[in-house]
């Protein structure tokens, strides 16, 4: 076991417009009494690696958002897709999340963890807020 852990989710909130469209928004969110560090472990270099952690996840719900909004909805089959969509994403995202732990060796690997930062922050600008 490692030193931290941060654990990270969506949420997702839709609603019916006047025009008869949904809008869908997936945030990410940040489960801080589930998340942990050992004071031992707490370090500029740890805390930015958990950080990166939280950014793979907001990276990801906005990929989401982005998904959902390009999407054309049927009434009756609305709830299969978003949770079909969402659910998929989330299994794509822990895949990168342990992909990111794997490659940095959970921060210890500076030169990959820099490299990392710079892909999240790339991430980032392509999927606006």
């Amino acid at each position: 076991m490692g030193g931290a852990g941060t654990v990270s989710g969506f949420s997702t909130d839709s609603h019916y417009n006047s025009d008869s469209s949904i809008s869908v928004i997936v945030k990410a969110v940040f489960y801080k009494e589930d998340s942990w560090q050992k004071t031992q472990y707490r370090t500029p270099q740890s805390l930015n690696h958990e950080q990166g952690h939280f950014n793979i996840t907001e990276v990801f719900a906005r990929k989401v958002t982005a998904t959902l909004k390009k999407y054309k909805y049927k009434k009756a089959t609305i709830n299969t897709v978003i949770d079909s969509i969402v659910n998929s994403s989330f299994k794509e995202m822990n895949a990168v999340q342990s992909l990111y732990d794997k490659e940095t060796s959970n921060h210890r690997n500076f030169a990959k963890q820099k490299e990392w930062d710079k892909k999240i922050a790339a991430w980032l600008k392509k999927y606006p807020a």
